[in-house]
């Protein structure tokens, strides 16, 4: 071949090959260069069912964009229970130290600083951009393949809430999986990428609006979260559920049903009450709202999704027929105050081991799971803050001849020990000090039979256990 024709191939593939595009005549790559990176993390959880143990160490790579100097954004993805956080530029296979900063796991964002000041000072932040909406367009830039820069399309083809984030599905031409991908519109980010399906090209992004909340949020240097689920509402789409109500003609809102104690609402809102508008947003009778940009919404983002725990949003309800004014308290829901805990990420469960038998704290991820935790979960969540503060329950039985023919006994809920009633696991902890008539007892919810062990050899007992499960300590608190 001619080589005046292997340059006109060469300027054609070069022309119709996606590059970096201008923004405002301006080319991005350079600064593209300096703000987008890989995120490298070695993770390593301890095991739920065995807590004594910690499982094998994982690894994972994701994408992720600086937005404040050293500190580059990213979805959580691997980064939980991560041990070691290390980051690479473009055009560069060299890894640099780095940390994990701060992490919000209901908004799944992560802060990652660079630890390298020669590093860190070669990289700029990109700027925060504006909210993009329903058929908008943008482009998607990762590093890819020998740490070069790659561009795919995007366009927003819907807006939802999901629990405190906004998301957006959107169809697009990248061909990897969503793991931090950065978005941008006119050089400036407008959202990361968490999910994709190339097959079908399509995916999700977590909208700038979440972004900026979170950021701001860390700015404050007192992070405060998002606000959280704090009562049950239902749809008032028949007229006789209206009528019930007390709704006037023309009037439009959501009815609750069930409030939670201590939660986000508690105080302000009532069982049978009709919410008629959050923060100046009239509700029609599916619960939506009309917000300037994305058109209807879900309620729950207006509680949860631009709130902080502590933060007092007006509304109008029906009570009873007349329609009064109140403030909403809005609160969060700190690990500490989960009856069942939604995930027990970068902590150790805590455990004991007495005689045998492995006792935990019910939480999302116990190996019990099934049948159990949906017994419990609606307990849980709606009885008095007092009454239990966790679910303590046998998760299994190290076998044993002091606990010969219990070795099939397993995910049942601890009622009492010695007589004690059991509200968290440090009151099994309590109880074992107070024998019965020299003995241990443990009785349990549900047809479990009630495991009973002489006092006096628990030691012995336990002891022997230890060592023959390799169990370095029999139990650990937070």
């Amino acid at each position: 071949m001619k080589r005046s024709t292997i340059l006109t191939l060469a300027a054609l593939a070069a022309a119709l090959l996606p590059g970096p595009r201008a923004a405002a005549g301006e080319d991005l790559a350079p600064k593209l260069r300096g703000a987008l990176l890989r995120v490298y993390s070695t993770s390593q959880s301890w095991q739920v069912a065995s807590p004594w143990n910690k499982s094998n160490p994982t690894s994972g790579v994701q994408r992720g964009v600086m937005v404040r100097p050293g500190l580059v954004l990213t979805p959580i993805g691997s980064l939980a229970n991560c041990i070691m956080v290390e980051v690479s530029e473009a055009n560069s296979a060299r890894r640099y130290p780095a940390s994990l900063v701060h992490v919000d796991y209901a908004a799944n964002l992560a802060l990652v600083k660079v630890a390298d000041e020669s590093l860190s000072t070669r990289l700029a932040p990109l700027p925060v951009g504006e909210p993009i909406t329903i058929d908008d367009e943008f482009e998607i830039w990762q590093l890819g393949g020998a740490e070069l820069l790659e561009r795919a399309t995007g366009r927003v083809q819907a807006v939802y809430p999901s629990g405190p984030r906004l998301e957006l599905t959107i169809k697009t031409t990248l061909g990897d999986n969503g793991d931090g991908q950065a978005a941008l519109k006119d050089g400036q980010v407008v959202g990361l990428v968490t999910r994709t399906n190339p097959g079908r090209q399509e995916g999700t992004l977590l909208s700038i609006e979440t972004i900026r909340h979170f950021l701001a949020d860390f700015d404050s240097g007192d992070y405060r979260g998002f606000g959280s689920f704090g009562f049950h509402t239902h749809q008032l789409l028949r007229d006789d559920l209206k009528a019930w109500y007390s709704v006037p003609e023309g009037r439009h809102g959501v009815g609750v049903s069930r409030v939670l104690p201590g939660r986000t609402g508690d105080g302000a809102v009532a069982a049978g009450d009709v919410i008629l508008s959050l923060a100046g947003y009239e509700l029609d009778d599916e619960g939506m709202f009309v917000h300037e940009k994305h058109g209807r919404l879900h309620h729950s983002y207006l509680l949860y999704g631009t709130t902080h725990p502590g933060d007092l949003i007006p509304a109008k309800i029906l009570r009873k027929g007349e329609e009064i004014e109140v403030k909403l308290p809005i609160r969060g829901w700190p690990y500490e105050e989960q009856r069942i805990p939604m995930d027990l990420m970068d902590r150790r469960p805590p455990f004991l081991v007495a005689g045998g038998l492995v006792i935990l704290e019910l939480s999302r991820r116990s190996p019990a799971g099934g049948s159990t935790l949906r017994q419990y979960q609606a307990r849980a969540m709606w009885d008095p803050p007092d009454d239990r503060k966790r679910i303590v329950y046998l998760s299994r039985v190290l076998a044993d001849l002091s606990n010969k023919g219990l070795d099939e006994l397993g995910n049942f809920a601890i009622l009492t020990v010695n007589g004690e009633r059991i509200r968290q696991l440090p009151d099994v902890i309590e109880a074992l000090k107070k024998p019965m008539g020299g003995f241990h007892v443990f009785t349990f919810e549900d047809l479990a039979p009630p495991f009973v062990i002489k006092a006096s050899e628990l030691e012995t007992i336990d002891k022997r256990i230890a060592d023959r499960y390799k169990i370095p300590e029999l139990f650990f608190l937070e």
